[in-house]
């Protein structure tokens, strides 16, 4: 195919190591002590948006600038050759990988019997006394099913303060953010929740989250007693948003917020 006729993203992954450019990105960012991770959504990027590189992917033009940002370089820094300094590090850093995996494999050698024995006493303790509870990405939850959300990570919390927080030790929690400030100052954007997603009855009334057509947000809602069909309030806590009165059949409630964490 005639590279004239390649799209923007294609000839520029066509013409570019996306490897050398993975390994020269995780380099500015071990620099600035920032993970791949965060960096990504810095930038506005998937989870592992910057890691996809080394798999021969490149961002839009527009995520590229965006990250050049987050790295504090200029758009062009992607695209210049690796300087002799940078050049020497990941050198010396390759030359000693042998030797390292050596070292390592000595240490696992000499591990002792007792040594592994706690280690499976350990893990037998993650199995049985830690809850796996999974944070979600609600962007990507198809018509506000929580359930078919993109997993970002696994969280291990104490199973008996996880069955704490469902009514009889039961339920399903998951993870989410809270996106805008329309719950302020009850809620901050950006702030973790824990969701229990089988709990999708607004009574008694509490904090939920429901899906308004367009995304994933919280909500206070509160059962109208007698109301025929069925109506529920749907409330904001900030004042500058207003509220709304909608039948029971044309919410949908993804589950009930059972705890919120909010980082100092």
């Amino acid at each position: 195919m005639n590279d004239m006729n390649l799209p923007d993203r294609a000839l520029r992954r066509q013409n570019t190591d996306t490897d050398a450019l993975f390994k020269k990105i995780e380099r500015r960012l071990h620099t600035m002590h920032l993970s791949a991770r965060k960096a990504s959504l810095m930038a506005g990027l998937p989870p592992d948006g910057i890691r996809t590189i080394a798999r021969g992917r490149i961002p839009r033009a527009d995520k590229m600038k965006a990250l050049a940002e987050v790295l504090q370089v200029d758009l062009n820094w992607f695209n210049l050759p690796e300087s002799p300094i940078d050049a020497a590090i990941s050198d010396r850093v390759t030359a000693r990988q042998p030797e390292l995996s050596l070292t390592q494999a000595r240490v696992n050698e000499e591990l002792t019997h007792e040594a592994r024995m706690l280690d499976a006493k350990f893990q037998g303790l993650w199995e049985d006394e830690i809850e796996r509870v999974t944070e979600l990405d609600t962007r990507t939850a198809r018509g506000g099913d929580l359930e078919t959300a993109v997993s970002v990570v696994d969280w291990g919390l104490p199973r008996h303060f996880v069955a704490r927080l469902l009514p009889f030790g039961a339920g399903k929690v998951r993870i989410i953010h809270q996106c805008g400030d329309s719950m302020t100052p009850t809620i901050q954007p950006g702030q973790c929740l824990m969701v229990d997603i089988d709990d999708r009855t607004p009574d008694p009334p509490g904090l939920f989250a429901v899906w308004d057509g367009m995304s994933v947000s919280i909500r206070r809602l509160e059962y109208i007693a007698m109301s025929n069909p069925p109506m529920i309030r749907v409330m904001r806590d900030n004042q500058r948003y207003s509220s709304q009165e909608v039948a029971l059949s044309d919410l949908r409630v993804c589950g009930r917020v059972v705890m919120t964490m909010q980082p100092m």
